[in-house]
């Protein structure tokens, strides 16, 4: 990210220029599209996930892989209640 602000790593060691950076990257953000985003961070070497709205999360192969989310009765889209855990064969008992 920095590196599509064309700004050098070392203001980002500096705690005195976070808020000018972000500032920029606030405007960054504002000016252009998620994939415009989010073709920049996966391009680094860092770990994100864009913010996305709950319809398109449960169209998401890891969250469909992990049943993170479910249907209603009414057809609106939920999170399934957490823990879910898978008890262990020959225990029982918490």
């Amino acid at each position: 990210m920095i590196a599509g602000l064309n700004t050098p790593l070392a203001c980002v060691r500096v705690f005195n220029h976070w808020p000018v950076l972000k500032t920029c990257i606030t405007k960054l953000f504002l000016s252009q599209s998620r994939q415009y985003g989010c073709a920049l961070v996966e391009r680094a070497d860092a770990c994100f996930a864009p913010v996305v709205p709950l319809n398109e999360a449960a169209l998401n192969p890891h969250n469909l892989a992990l049943g993170t989310l479910a249907r209603s009765p009414s057809g609106a889209t939920r999170s399934h209640a957490a823990p879910r855990f898978t008890p262990l064969p020959g225990v029982t008992g918490p």
